[in-house]
């Protein structure tokens, strides 16, 4: 068993109807179909890794000389995201490849749904045993935003109550309300980048025109906005913050200089995470 397989193993199951069993020969492995490379004890051995990580769903259960993979063998979102056919956590209004994937084909149209068309007396009905292929995937779908925090309800019998879009569901489809959240996002994907410029260049800058603006002080100068380094230093000078307010300014500055010079890769998550705070708490103490 290698690592590197778990993930086409992982591709081919999107290949699969997830309600029919997967029946695999352990005593006598043979090649798996859909993976000629594996053999059948291989592939179970993946699955079993897969689960363990929180990739897979399903039931395994061992029979004489063969095992059987049942009760809806699936991704998982986590499966999903890994596979890049759903977005990141956090980052579920992004642009990206998983809007080709099963996110854009699929959960998101039918969150979208779910949010201009909200069902009866918030009560969505399960599929029953005489329902569709169509309706059984669409309850999966319905699971799948549940388990992804995108709506919420109380899973019962026959269906699901109290059917709501939770906040992270209309940030879904919405997007980030702040330049600090879609930082938060930003981060999140990897873009530390797009995440410092939302940090500097669209809440810093913000923030520093207006505490400028609200003790008399020039933003702009020969019809040019002033640097913000320029502005922090006029601030410290007059007063509206000390030197530790403008050495957090400077940090969150320098962060955003060696980012979009290509220089992420050197700056932890960490830092970055820090700069987003500093913002966050001179919002606060500005209001």
């Amino acid at each position: 068993m290698r690592a590197e397989d778990l993930d086409p193993l992982l591709s081919s199951l999107l290949e699969r109807d997830p309600d029919q069993n997967l029946d695999l020969e352990l005593t006598e492995p043979v090649p798996w179909e859909g993976q000629p490379s594996l053999n059948t004890s291989e592939v179970d051995q993946l699955l079993q890794e897969a689960k363990h990580q929180g990739f897979l769903g399903g039931e395994r259960g061992e029979g004489d000389g063969s095992i059987s993979w049942w009760s809806g063998i699936r991704l998982t979102v986590k499966g999903l995201r890994r596979l890049g056919q759903w977005p990141p956590d956090g980052g579920e209004h992004l642009p990206g490849r998983w809007d080709e994937g099963v996110w854009g084909d699929v959960d998101r149209p039918l969150l979208l749904e779910l949010a201009t068309n909200p069902p009866h007396d918030g009560f969505l009905f399960g599929p029953e045993g005489g329902d569709s292929a169509e309706e059984r995937e669409r309850w999966k779908a319905v699971m799948r935003l549940l388990s992804g925090r995108l709506i919420d309800g109380d899973v019962q019998q026959g269906g699901l109550d109290r059917v709501r879009i939770t906040v992270e569901g209309h940030r879904a489809l919405d997007g980030p309300a702040t330049p600090l959240d879609r930082a938060v996002v930003e981060l999140r994907r990897g873009a530390k980048a797009e995440a410092m410029t939302a940090v500097v260049d669209e809440a810093l800058a913000e923030l520093l025109r207006e505490l400028a603006r609200d003790h008399g002080l020039p933003t702009e100068q020969n019809g040019k906005p002033i640097r913000l380094n320029n502005l922090a230093d006029q601030l410290k000078a007059a007063g509206v913050f000390g030197r530790d307010v403008h050495s957090e300014v400077e940090v969150c500055l320098a962060l955003r200089n060696k980012t979009n010079h290509g220089q992420g890769a050197q700056i932890s998550d960490t830092r970055i995470e820090r700069a987003i705070g500093i913002v966050r708490e001179l919002q606060a103490a500005s209001h």
